[in-house]
């Protein structure tokens, strides 16, 4: 799967004129803890509503907390790995989706996660996960099976993205076990490029412990 099959169709983006007040309560009432701002088509900001409340910004403008910095963002067709990684390591609750025209199609947020995972179980199941790089003709998932079973691990979930313009596909395997080192090494041996590691611990952060700073803005007034 790719980002544009993810998207939460729920989240309408805030204006640059809208208040952030306005904006928070919207956002809020998602259980998501930021606020893609939207111009034109084209993604201006993204506000993190704990940051707007300690500042006490919420009767100003969005256009108010607006700053010249690198917005977090994905395209389209990104694999989910590139979903994962920015949204777990920044803690962001919505994660802007912006084409090549630089316009903006919509949002992943941390609900549209995690309905994907419900819809598929086996990621759902205990593991970690690996995220390998290959060309598309060294695409082998007999032999990515046999090397998890070669390390005592058992393959329970296996995707990949569509091929880039060098002919290089992203493949995503769940393994069930805790600890993901013997299958990173045992990859590397076979000369996979090993582009992320995702520990079990990991998962269950990103899963769980989310939801729980959300509720501390819920508590918020």
């Amino acid at each position: 799967m790719i980002a544009k099959e993810i998207l939460d169709q729920r989240i309408v983006a805030a204006k640059p004129e809208e208040l952030i007040k306005e904006a928070a309560i919207r956002f809020l009432g998602h259980n998501l803890g930021h606020i893609p701002v939207v111009e034109s088509e084209h993604l201006v900001g993204l506000l993190s509503i704990e940051t707007m409340l300690e500042d006490g910004l919420l009767e100003k403008e969005c256009a108010y907390a607006l700053s010249p910095t690198i917005i977090p963002q994905t395209h389209p067709n990104a694999p989910l790995s590139k979903v994962f990684g920015p949204m777990m390591g920044q803690h962001l609750t919505v994660l802007p989706v912006v084409n090549a025209d630089e316009k903006y199609v919509g949002c992943i947020t941390t609900a549209s996660w995690l309905s994907f995972l419900q819809e598929s179980p086996s990621l759902l199941s205990e593991g970690g996960l690996i995220i390998l790089k290959m060309g598309v003709h060294d695409y082998m998932p007999s032999q990515l099976a046999r090397i998890c079973e070669s390390e005592n691990a058992r393959l329970v979930h296996l995707s990949c993205s569509d091929p880039d313009a060098d002919l290089n596909i992203e493949v995503t395997l769940k393994v069930n076990l805790s600890h993901m080192e013997p299958i990173r090494s045992a990859m590397e041996r076979f000369d996979y490029q090993v582009l992320s590691v995702i520990q079990a611990a990991e998962m269950d952060e990103f899963l769980h412990d989310r939801w729980k700073n959300l509720e501390n803005y819920l508590n918020i007034e």
